[in-house]
């Protein structure tokens, strides 16, 4: 995963509101993934303290189980759980500013071409 995120640039694209947001990211990456046989999956969580949900890409590893990766970023997160804040695996006394998790879907299923993810 560490080689592959290394090589791969979609964390070099740009956010544009409306045109290519988290869920575009997140969908580049995991197809990317794919073409390189590394299995990877859209996560759709929900913050307590966003009203909108935020894309992110899990990725299965040896070492550390499931790895979630902000696809804009290529920073990574482990041990997710409900009611607790997102930290990075690298130092996890940092967390993100989103706020304790509400809500995962996994392997959410997004239309390239509207943004629109859903729950399989």
């Amino acid at each position: 995963m560490n080689s592959f995120l290394a090589s791969d640039h979609t964390n070099w694209n740009e956010w544009i509101d409306d045109k290519y947001t988290c869920v575009n990211f997140a969908m580049d990456l995991v197809a990317n993934a794919r073409k390189h046989n590394i299995e990877a999956w859209i996560v759709g969580v929900l913050f307590d303290r966003s009203e909108t949900g935020h894309a992110f890409v899990a990725f299965e590893t040896n070492d550390l189980g499931v790895v979630w990766i902000e696809p804009q970023s290529d920073y990574a997160y482990y041990a997710v759980e409900v009611g607790k804040f997102l930290c990075y695996t690298v130092d996890t006394s940092i967390c993100s500013d989103y706020g304790k998790v509400t809500k995962v879907d996994q392997h959410v299923e997004c239309d390239a071409k509207t943004g629109e993810c859903w729950s399989p």
